[in-house]
């Protein structure tokens, strides 16, 4: 309490008042009234398990496509879909992508490619949506794939 008292006194000009004082005592005396039970989580926090954006319109249509992006999907680990721009590509890919996410339980993401004009873009943009960090031996396109040939589906 002294090098408190001083502190308090030398740092900011006031002396530490009465309540502080008797905290202070009831510390030293292992008041147990002072001893608080950490608090319990009820479950561990959830782990996040997709990156897939919050969608504020509804989705017609495209019963067709959905179907078959999604067998896609039960066939394949990575699915890429093409087409020119503005067409609809990511809105699909995000709607199924959330029809499917009780299928994964290591996760569904979204990964959006840039115009390919550089090498190597689809391996970087693959390795920063999965959080992979490039390995000093092994090529990159091989550490995404072990990754997507260890995650889960049911």
């Amino acid at each position: 309490m002294r090098w408190s008292e001083t502190c308090l006194s030398e740092q900011l000009g006031i002396d530490p008042g009465k309540e502080l004082q008797q905290l202070y005592l009831r510390i030293l005396r292992q008041d147990p009234a002072l001893t608080l039970d950490p608090p319990v989580l009820a479950t561990e926090p959830a782990a996040v398990k997709h990156n897939l954006p919050a969608q504020v319109t509804s989705f017609n249509g495209r019963d067709w496509e959905m179907i078959e992006v999604r067998e896609m999907i039960t066939e394949h680990r990575l699915v890429t879909l093409v087409g020119g721009g503005g067409v609809g590509k990511s809105r699909l890919a995000v709607e199924v992508a959330q029809n499917v996410l009780d299928d994964f339980p290591d996760g569904v993401w979204l990964v959006e490619l840039p115009p390919l004009v550089q090498p190597g873009i689809t391996a970087q943009s693959l390795a920063k949506a999965l959080s992979l960090g490039e390995h000093p031996i092994v090529p990159l396109e091989e550490v995404i794939e072990d990754r997507l040939k260890r995650k889960k589906r049911s």
